[in-house]
């Protein structure tokens, strides 16, 4: 498909991210769904890192829509048939690539990937050391974040070093959709695409 000039470039913030006061106004928004149409409520999402995890934090107005068997903070396989932020990171040094699922409870799913689609080992064998926060939050919505170790990402794909991204949401389930902010080809929507996932820039 023909990506539009609003698809935003992914990027890494160097101060620690602040739980207590996230706030709208500090996030990126996915404005617009895989075809282009307008996403009422977008979700809204951060990366920052720190001296010993990368941040992944997620924003979204609206009641939270999750799996009915997501325990909180808890490793949940499935995440993505209902509300979720997500993030997919890469090395293409490496032959690998990871993805991780944070839905609004801060239940959480992660799977290591050989090539699109083509798990790398167990998908029920989680990244070690992850941890997550959640909150809810006024107007019937709600925020999650996840703490992914360094040490672990730097293992798998020697980041930060040569590091790529794909961060999207799936949100207004169980109708579903879908967004992201990497550029990424196909009328059909797949976040599998390895090859297309942009370079994080670290600011």
């Amino acid at each position: 498909m023909q990506w539009p000039a609003y698809v935003m470039r992914v990027h890494i913030s160097r101060r620690p991210l602040d739980w207590a006061s996230l706030s709208w106004d500090k996030l990126e928004p996915l404005q617009h769904d895989w075809h282009g149409a307008p996403i009422s409520r977008p979700l809204h999402y951060k990366l920052c890192i720190d001296n010993s995890h990368l941040w992944f934090a997620a924003i979204h107005q609206s009641a939270p829509y999750t799996h009915p068997d997501a325990v909180e903070s808890t490793f949940t396989p499935e995440l993505w048939k209902y509300d979720l932020a997500e993030l997919f990171l890469s090395n293409p040094e490496r032959n690998a690539y990871l993805e991780l699922n944070l839905a609004a409870n801060g239940a959480w799913w992660s799977a290591e990937f050989a090539s699109a689609r083509q798990l790398n080992g167990r998908c029920d064998t989680p990244i070690p050391g992850i941890q997550t926060y959640h909150k809810e939050i006024p107007n019937s919505g709600w925020a999650a974040a996840m703490a992914i170790p360094l040490a672990e990402l730097k293992a798998t794909l020697g980041f930060p070093e040569n590091a790529h991204a794909c961060v999207c949401s799936i949100t207004s389930s169980p109708d579903q959709q879908l967004a992201t902010a990497t550029p990424l080809p196909g009328d059909t929507p797949d976040f599998h695409q390895p090859k297309h996932f942009q370079k994080l820039q670290i600011q």
